[in-house]
């Protein structure tokens, strides 16, 4: 998983941090600042022959999925964060919201605002518990899709025993 995590994002910017237990890749995340978490054309012109070797034929979904995105983005200062992701045996477990409590620290400290989409509605519930907040809905390929807003000094739910 972490040679997969590693390909995926050594063409994107930003900090990725990395859950494990046990020496075991168990979830990570990466977030960037405002305006670098903006994707210019001449970078994905570049990277687009790395796609269409590496993920093939989701390339072109990848692409249609990053210009509708690029349509709800907000262009304020903020701290953007995605990917999120947590191996299907340890989801429901507190990794995903560690990871949230380190970013939402950060982020506090700095007195940033956050941004976010998502797919899920359970990701939703998510990210609602760390202060974040619908601001846009939309279609997108047939799937719902959910644009999250939050300010800095939201509450943080304290960790579980």
């Amino acid at each position: 998983m972490e040679a997969t995590f590693r390909r995926l994002l050594e063409h994107m910017p930003g900090r990725v941090f990395i859950a494990k237990k046990d020496e075991l890749v168990v979830g990570m995340m990466r977030f960037i600042e405002w305006p670098h978490c903006q994707t210019s054309i001449i970078r994905t012109l570049r990277s687009l022959p790395i796609m269409l070797i590496r993920l093939r034929g989701m390339a072109i979904r990848r692409l249609k999925v990053q210009y509708i995105w690029s349509r709800h983005h907000p262009r304020e200062s903020h701290w953007h964060l995605g990917p999120v992701a947590v191996v299907p045996e340890m989801q429901g477990q507190g990794v995903g919201s560690l990871l949230l409590e380190y970013f939402c620290r950060y982020v506090d400290q700095v007195e940033g605002e956050a941004y976010l989409e998502t797919d899920r509605l359970e990701n939703v519930r998510l990210y609602e518990r760390f202060g974040f907040s619908v601001t846009e809905e939309a279609l997108l390929l047939g799937a719902r899709n959910w644009f999250m807003w939050r300010l800095p000094h939201q509450d943080i739910p304290q960790p579980n025993g």
